[in-house]
């Protein structure tokens, strides 16, 4: 068995999710486990969102325009 872990800038935009499909369809053979966190910039934008929401308000404009924007990408609804 093969760990693989993803996350960050390997996984900020769907040519990079792409290229982590790649890479993980080659290990098949060896049964690999798939760790993901967080797209490149999402771990700050939720930081920032939790000092906004400290203060009483709080938008996820910027997380959801990161995440539509990379599903858009994928071709995915």
């Amino acid at each position: 068995m093969i760990v693989m872990k993803f996350g960050g800038s390997s996984v900020a935009s769907g040519t990079k999710i792409r290229r982590c499909i790649s890479l993980i369809r080659n290990e098949l053979p060896q049964s690999p486990m798939i760790v993901v966190s967080a797209h490149g910039k999402t771990t700050d934008m939720l930081l920032r969102a939790s000092q906004q929401a400290l203060m009483g308000t709080v938008s996820i404009k910027e997380i959801e325009t990161l995440h539509y924007g990379i599903i858009d990408e994928l071709g995915l609804d």
